[in-house]
């Protein structure tokens, strides 16, 4: 196996076990990471930061399966969990009955700032103990890497 084989599993074997760490590290276990992911996707898109759409009415449940890359089975069975504890609605479209939106409830916000912040301090602890330099480091690495996927992406179109 050549240097490059090893390097890509070496590599893949970090972020696997670094997005395990970073998923259970920071939280108080009150909302599994995938719920936590969502209402953070919702309330992205609903604050136009993806789609200008949303801001007002809410987003469409197949938008999020296509943002997320999620079924729709699956969409439908995380919303269901949501609104069955309370953190997120579905509203009827009045001028077309088929069409449903998915909003954050009061409560959904609560939670949400909560677990964000518990996030937010987790970070800044790691960055704390990695120091400014390595830190630097870290974020050059990683927009190096978001930049190399992306010049992937367009090459496989």
């Amino acid at each position: 196996m050549d240097v490059s084989k090893d390097k890509s599993k070496e590599l893949l074997s970090a972020i696997t076990r670094i997005n395990k760490l970073a998923h259970n590290g920071f939280r108080k276990k009150n909302m599994p990471n995938r719920e936590f992911m969502f209402l953070k996707t919702i309330k992205y898109l609903k604050n136009g930061e993806g789609i200008s759409e949303y801001s007002s009415k809410g987003v469409k449940a197949s938008d999020l399966s296509k943002f997320l890359s999620i079924t729709k089975p699956a969409i439908s069975k995380l919303i269901n969990t949501l609104e069955e504890k309370g953190f997120v609605e579905r509203i009827t479209d009045k001028s077309d009955r088929r069409v449903v939106y998915i909003n954050i409830t009061k409560n959904g916000e609560q939670i949400l700032a909560e677990e964000t912040k518990m996030f937010e301090e987790f970070t800044h602890r790691i960055v704390e103990k990695m120091g400014e330099e390595d830190t630097d480091e870290m974020i050059r690495l990683f927009k190096k890497m978001y930049d190399t996927i992306v010049e992937m992406e367009c090459e496989y179109k």
